[in-house]
């Protein structure tokens, strides 16, 4: 295959020559042709499609029912010309710049699609260098159904998703300084939209400070951003085992704070995950205890889903000794023993499975 810039040298000083291929775009097969030798140059996709005796090859068809023509018609510009349909400056921010943003992300996904890193890039940089008119840079900012189509069409770790600028975040009292991609702290976070997006200090100098937070707990927030997941030891009881509780515990506090829903949910669902797995070689399980108790039931208002949760675990899984031998009497806090009392007041029991939290989960029982 040939390289990109190889590619744009032939572009700019050739007539493409060769066989075409027909390519059926959307329900209604929108027919494009386009030179086999152009299209293979730039795209993996259709490089493997017309190769190896596929039936693609063979008919020298290729169908793309489930694409856009409009959009695939600015694929094949894109191909011929080295450059996007697209403009960097507008009159009417509200009528015509959004619905352009929405190409490009529709631009990126098909991209993905076809496997042309080239023209992925292309449009990472049509993004980043949009200005609206009076100079001041848009920042790539997709909002809304922007943001989630975005996050459904494409993986994690995508281009698209750290497109744009990024912000300091400085942590702790010696503010320790985190530099993340403002759009994908805005994405999960309203707290961190809410002080990027108007004319707050943090937003014009860039900064934004939390400075009673712990770095070690943001760390992994930012970890989670990037990658969608933790690194948690499910197989890892006693201590060891109840202080990655509290960390969990402390992760949760901090997407309270920052009004990132997901971010809880999957914290929420890391809890659940290591209450499951099984302890080797006992194969008991180990569940939240003491001082995770109290730090949730310091730290989050009343019927937080976080202290539901543990409240059903102590009902379906818990034994007395959890509360005398594993717990301090200020670990076990009035609000947590009243929350207890209730629940089991009202009839719930290990006996009765519908309750158990694993089963309560799969309904969304503990997310927002």
């Amino acid at each position: 295959m040939r390289s990109r810039a190889e590619r744009v040298e032939r572009t700019e000083l050739e007539i493409p020559t060769g066989r075409f291929i027909e390519i059926r775009v959307g329900p209604s097969c929108r027919v494009f042709h386009v030179h086999e030798h152009t299209l293979r140059a730039s795209s993996t996709f259709f490089d493997a499609a017309m190769s190896n005796g596929w039936k693609e090859s063979r008919e020298r068809v290729v169908n793309l029912p489930k694409d856009d023509p409009d959009v695939f018609a600015k694929y094949v510009f894109w191909i011929y010309r080295n450059q996007l349909a697209t403009r960097t400056t507008y009159d009417n921010w509200d009528y015509e710049d959004k619905p352009e943003y929405m190409t490009l992300a529709e631009l990126f996904v098909l991209g993905e699609k076809l496997q042309d890193a080239s023209f992925k890039n292309d449009v990472v940089d049509a993004i980043t260098k949009k200005r609206r008119l009076e100079g001041h840079q848009i920042c790539w900012a997709p909002i809304g159904f922007l943001s989630r189509y975005l996050y459904k069409n494409t993986v994690s770790g995508s281009a698209i998703r750290f497109a744009g600028p990024m912000i300091r975040v400085d942590v702790g009292p010696d503010r320790k300084a985190f530099f993340v991609h403002e759009q994908l702290l805005r994405n999960v976070s309203r707290f961190f939209d809410a002080v990027t997006r108007n004319d707050w200090k943090e937003s014009t100098e860039r900064v934004v400070p939390l400075p009673v937070d712990d770095p070690d707990v943001f760390s992994l927030f930012v970890g989670w951003l990037y990658n969608c997941k933790f690194s948690t030891k499910n197989d890892v009881g006693g201590a060891e085992g109840n202080r990655e509780y509290v960390m969990l515990a402390k992760l949760y506090v901090l997407g309270d704070k920052l009004q990132a829903t997901g971010f809880k949910h999957s914290v929420i669902d890391a809890i659940l995950g290591k209450t499951v797995a099984p302890l080797q070689p006992t194969n008991h399980h180990w569940h939240p205890l003491g001082s995770v108790i109290r730090y949730l039931y310091e730290s989050t208002p009343p019927a937080s889903p976080a202290r539901c949760l543990l409240v059903d675990l102590y009902v379906y899984h818990g034994q007395g000794n959890w509360l005398t031998t594993h717990a301090t009497d200020e670990d076990v806090t009035r609000d947590f023993l009243l929350d207890l009392s209730v629940a089991l007041r009202d009839g719930r029991s290990r006996s009765d499975s519908a309750i158990d939290p694993k089963e309560l989960a799969k309904s969304g029982q503990y997310h927002e």
